[in-house]
This record gives structure tokens, C-alpha cells and sequence, in this order.
């Protein structure tokens, strides 16, 4: 009976540990300054007159820009003040909005990031961006979408 109860006990401290581990383990960003990379596609499409959809154009980009990492909780990392939200090693950002520019004039966009935490100085993933301006008869179309990095 001894022996059953000191197996109980040492199994239950294993698993404590365990656990401990698994927790502290999160490969959660630091704080501080990061390098934000980017590199997508951006195509823009307009609509005259309910005419069908014309293409403008389609570019490639890349950029580079410093951003600002800060882990507020095990729920929530901000990026240049914005929060994300983190799920395990998922890390996500999405918004959408409308705006009246003025009378017969409408913006709205969408944004959504996805990621992975891919070590305590690195997150990458997805994004896509899309903003739609409608003006009277008019309607253009910018989307964006490609990877990103966030780096120290």
C-alpha cells in the first residue's frame, strides 16, 4: 500500500513538472524592437458605370520597416500598439472597417494577418488586405496579399 501511495505521488509531481514545462516552454516573442518584412502582390481592379472589372495593374512589393513588440498577456501581443491575438503558437490579426468619405463616397477594407510564433525573436505568416472605395458609380478594388516576418 506504501508503494502504490509513493508511485501516486511521484507520478503526480512528474506530471506537475510536465506540465510547468509545457507551459514555460511557449516560444512567446520578447519585447522590444523588430524589423516588420513584407513581400506580396498588390493588384488593383475598377469598375466604371457598372461596367465590368478592369484590371489597373498588378506589382510585387517588398518593404522593410521597424515595429515595436509587447506581450501583455498569454492572450495578447501588441505590435506598434495594435493587439493580436495569440492562440498556443497561432498568432492572428483581423480588422475591418467602413467609412463614409463624404456624400456618395464609401471606404472599406479588410485586414487579416495570421501567423506562427516561430521562436522567442520571430513570428512569420500570412496577410491580406483589401480596401474597396466606392464613389457614386465607381468602384475600385486594391488588394494585397503575401508573407511577413516580424524579426529582433
Amino acid at each position: 500500500m506504501k508503494n502504490i501511495q509513493s508511485n501516486y505521488f511521484l507520478a503526480k509531481k512528474i506530471i506537475i513538472v510536465l506540465l510547468g514545462l509545457s507551459i514555460t516552454s511557449c516560444k512567446k516573442p520578447r519585447n522590444g524592437e523588430y524589423t516588420y518584412e513584407e513581400t506580396g502582390t498588390k493588384s488593383s481592379y475598377l469598375s466604371e458605370n457598372a461596367s465590368p472589372f478592369t484590371s489597373l495593374g498588378k506589382n510585387n512589393f517588398n518593404t522593410s520597416e521597424k515595429a515595436r513588440l509587447k506581450n501583455k498577456s498569454n492572450s495578447t501581443l501588441y505590435i506598434n500598439e495594435v493587439p493580436w491575438t495569440i492562440n498556443g503558437d497561432a498568432v492572428s490579426y483581423i480588422y475591418s472597417n467602413t467609412s463614409v468619405i463624404s456624400a456618395g463616397s464609401t471606404l472599406k477594407y479588410e485586414y487579416s494577418y495570421t501567423g506562427t510564433i516561430t521562436g522567442k525573436k520571430n513570428i512569420e505568416g500570412t496577410f491580406k488586405r483589401v480596401q474597396v472605395n466606392y464613389s457614386y458609380s465607381n468602384i475600385r478594388i486594391d488588394s494585397s496579399s503575401g508573407s511577413f516576418t516580424y524579426k529582433k
